[in-house]
């Protein structure tokens, strides 16, 4: 673009969304709101069976380790003329979840999964009665000070938005709204914001913090202990 980035430059923070999902979940899990082995059927919509296996349950703790025996992504095409980020919805994820068996228990094997981080989301906001964009803001945007740090990007934030190059361009990428994937991977956020957030997961014994933090930053599973790992070593060994 020939705009040379800086702190305020909007940039697209992918799966590292998925680690603010689970800072609410911690949160709301250390306010008293519900509980890590809450099972995902508490928070579904009441027409909803969510399938479990030989009596295991789908909990909120499988769907934020990806354990939940789901798939990475829903395997169905999205409708003919479908805006950007318009599908899936949650209503969606539902829709394939009451229809597909789950293929092994829940917190047996770890395979990396979107749509359990979307599935945590809608979870959460439903534990919290407010969307998901209005608990991101309550929990972690707001007091935390990281104004660039959305779903819904302003057009001014759009201005800033890094550009992207190469194949496919900068087009596949457009400056929308990404609530519909908004656990997974639809925050937007700056260089200055993402040291606030860093500050902030540092600050392990801060009297606002520590009880969010011991939740957010323990470990759940242990890799030795699963059956098996699937979809997390591209970069190396996990």
């Amino acid at each position: 673009s020939g705009k040379e980035p800086d702190g305020k430059s909007l940039v697209r923070l992918g799966s590292n969304s998925k680690a603010f999902a689970g800072h609410l979940l911690g949160g709301l899990a250390a306010d008293g709101r519900l509980g890590l082995t809450d099972p995902l059927q508490r928070y579904a919509p009441k027409e909803v069976r969510v399938p479990g296996f030989e009596g295991r349950p789908i909990t909120l703790l499988d769907l934020a380790t990806h354990t939940a025996a789901l798939p990475r992504e829903l395997p169905l095409q999205p409708p003919p003329n479908s805006g950007p980020y318009a599908w899936p919805t949650d209503a969606d994820r539902y829709a394939w979840l009451v229809d597909n068996p789950l293929p092994w228990a829940p917190g047996s094997i770890a395979s990396y999964s979107n749509v359990g981080f979307d599935l945590l989301a809608a979870a959460l906001a439903t534990a919290a009665g407010s969307s998901y964009e209005e608990l991101l803001r309550e929990r972690i945007t707001t007091p935390l000070g990281m104004a660039d740090t959305t779903l819904s990007p302003t057009k001014e934030q759009c201005g800033r938005l890094m550009t992207g190059y190469g194949i496919p361009g900068a087009d596949a990428e457009p400056c929308v709204s990404t609530v519909n994937i908004a656990g997974s991977g639809g925050l937007y956020s700056t260089a200055d914001d993402m040291v606030l957030w860093i500050r902030h997961n540092l600050a392990r014994q801060a009297p606002s913090a520590a009880s969010t933090l011991a939740l957010t930053h323990a470990p759940y599973v242990q890799r030795q202990a699963l059956d098996a790992a699937i979809g997390f070593d591209e970069g190396g060994p996990m």
